[in-house]
């Protein structure tokens, strides 16, 4: 479910916002992959949530192995593999390229993601395997990106 705050929306005819927005994501790692919440604070106001998934953590491992915990600054650039801008996570170690977007799958058995953190409203079992995907991914992306603005922001990933 989409939370947006009424603050929110009246702030959205003034692009430029002062207060830098902080997206909070609690991870519930599992051996497959990890699901996760996310929260887009303002000072004093939860603006958004939505559900995350990532692949399992394998040691920071390129490609197969989600970030590690820590705090990252973001930033929106254009991606060459999607043709579009992005959040993008700054100085993940040993790691390049992470971003948020869209995608279904996040497990070594099938995956949208080689690292990055996928967006969408639940958890199900889209294609029966016995592993959990997640739903409504692309107007989820979408949502989140009309509340960001496409403005700097900083994450917190923690389990």
């Amino acid at each position: 479910m989409f939370i947006l705050s009424r603050r929110l929306r009246q702030r959205q005819s003034h692009p430029k916002s002062t207060n830098m927005k902080v997206v909070l994501i609690f991870r519930s790692p599992t051996s497959i992959n990890v699901p996760g919440h996310l929260c887009v604070m303002s000072p004093g106001l939860l603006l958004f949530s939505c559900r995350t998934l990532e692949l399992p953590w394998l040691e920071n491992k390129t490609k197969i192995s989600c970030i590690p915990e820590g705090a990252y600054k973001c930033s929106w650039t254009y991606s060459p593999k999607f043709k579009t801008i992005l959040p993008e996570l700054e100085n993940v170690p040993g790691r390049t390229a992470i971003r948020i977007h869209s995608g279904n799958y996040a497990s070594l058995k099938k995956s949208h993601s080689q690292g990055c953190i996928l967006v969408g409203t639940d958890f199900d079992d889209i294609n029966k395997d016995g592993i959990i995907d997640i739903i409504n991914s692309r107007s989820t992306f979408l949502a989140l990106k009309s509340v960001l603005l496409n403005e700097p922001f900083l994450i917190f990933i923690v389990s």
